[in-house]
């Protein structure tokens, strides 16, 4: 099988629409009328079988195929087509479609809240679904077969790819580029070049997924922070390997009769309570390459076939650690461990959750602000207590001085009529008082 290089696909991608393309308009109108599709409100039906590809214009839309046949070229003068186009809209489901022979069979380009539903999509010469710069989209119950690549996720996040059959494609089943917290639910992946290809990718997670038959069941390249749980790896050449990734999680994973369990070129993962059981080789780690191999006494580390230490106290952990190479061992390793068995419900980490990171960073921002805020009260109340104090002292000194300027006043105006021999009345004005002694404004003026 041919090899993937992820940028080639993240450039600039020319996709041809052809002469008979058919639109749903902004406006809601189908163009040309003549095509074979049904409106009836927000929901589009499909009437019958249709040769044509479709752009769809309008957000908050149904796009039902109603099981008709969607077919096309997979290309057109050397440049890919595509079978349904919804790029830039909000809120349109694509369910319900049979989709055939396009270069990309379901097209989506900056698109939030958009689902594609059970939809059967195979055969087209590029990828199956394509999702580019878009957030809070569902790919789910879909069956897509003999694809290229059959989903590619690639650049923003917050998607969901829940309980899909993805079968034959050529070269890998899901292929995330670039992403965030996307999360990868209870889908049947085998039969391909790569299972699930983490590229570029951090805190997403894969969980309850059955991965078979592949070259390389879940391969990571430069991706952190990402958690698998309760994955079934089987009867594929290399069921886990990790090149240049750290800080990811396994744990509860089916690790079984892979030629090569797990393969690290990595350091810093933690691998616990996975079953791990007849692969050809179990593991190998590139020299000096550290892992974390349990979760500690007595929560235990894996359970490993080859394992043939004692349990001498009845603990379910072994004696003596299992050992990988000089820098890798599970301390701690299991002696009774059943294999995981996927549950009815699905049990996803809450640490995935947009609503909880939103919960973290407001608790955050207040447990930050709050001490600003009592020292911004303290300081207040402190400097509000020095201020009613200063204006208490200088009130108290004003009226010091207001008495002390009244009383000296007082004491003048009786030296001067004692001198005098006047009596000045306290309505007394200035003119009154020098009338007293014969005395004129201006000759006052002139002294």
């Amino acid at each position: 099988m041919s090899t993937i290089f992820p940028l080639e696909i993240s450039l600039n991608i020319q996709i041809v629409r052809a002469s008979g393309t058919i639109y749903i308009r902004s406006d809601g109108s189908v163009d040309p009328p003549s095509a074979p599709i049904q409106r009836a409100g927000n929901i589009y039906t499909f009437s019958g079988n249709i040769n044509e590809s479709i752009v769809v214009e309008r957000s908050d839309i149904i796009i039902d195929g109603a099981g008709y046949i969607l077919e096309g070229e997979e290309e057109i003068e050397g440049h890919p087509t595509y079978g349904i186009d919804a790029s830039n809209t909000k809120k349109v489901t694509i369910r319900n479609v049979q989709i055939r022979g396009f270069g990309y069979g379901v097209y989506l380009f900056e698109v939030t809240n958009l689902t594609v539903s059970e939809n059967d999509i195979k055969n087209c010469a590029d990828f199956g679904v394509w999702v580019q710069y878009s957030l809070n989209s569902t790919i789910s119950k879909n069956n897509i077969e003999n694809c290229r690549i059959g989903i590619l996720l690639n650049a923003w996040g917050n998607n969901t790819v829940r309980g899909n059959n993805i079968v034959a494609n050529q070269d890998c089943g899901i292929w995330i580029v670039s992403d965030s917290y996307t999360s990868i639910l209870r889908n049947n992946i085998s039969h391909s070049q790569i299972g699930i290809s983490w590229w570029s990718t951090d805190h997403a997670f894969a969980i309850e997924n059955n991965i078979k038959n592949n070259g390389h069941g879940i391969k990571l390249e430069g991706s952190d922070n990402n958690y698998f749980a309760g994955n079934i790896i089987s009867d594929n050449d290399q069921g886990i390997s990790l090149d240049d990734s750290k800080n990811n999680t396994f744990c509860a994973n089916n690790i079984t009769t892979n030629i090569r369990g797990i393969s690290l070129f990595s350091a810093n993962n933690r691998f616990y309570h996975n079953y791990i059981v007849n692969n050809t080789n179990q593991v190998d780690v590139e020299a000096g390459n550290i892992n974390i191999w349990d979760d500690g006494y007595p929560s235990g580390g894996n359970y490993w076939s080859d394992y043939n230490g004692t349990d001498s106290n009845g603990d379910g952990i072994g004696d003596t650690p299992y050992i990988i190479d000089t820098n890798n061992k599970d301390n701690y390793p299991r002696r009774r461990m059943t294999p995981y068995v996927p549950s009815d419900g699905m049990h996803v980490p809450v640490w995935s959750q947009w609503w909880l990171w939103a919960i973290i960073a407001l608790v955050g921002i207040a447990v930050f602000s709050f001490p600003l805020g009592i020292k911004y009260y303290r300081n207040l109340k402190e400097h509000r207590g020095i201020v009613q104090v200063y204006g208490r002292e200088m009130r108290a000194r004003a009226r010091a001085h207001f008495v002390k300027d009244v009383i000296e006043r007082r004491e003048r105006i009786e030296k001067f009529e004692k001198k005098y021999g006047v009596k000045i009345r306290p309505t007394d004005n200035f003119e009154e008082i020098i009338g007293k002694f014969g005395i004129q404004r201006d000759n006052v003026r002139a002294h």
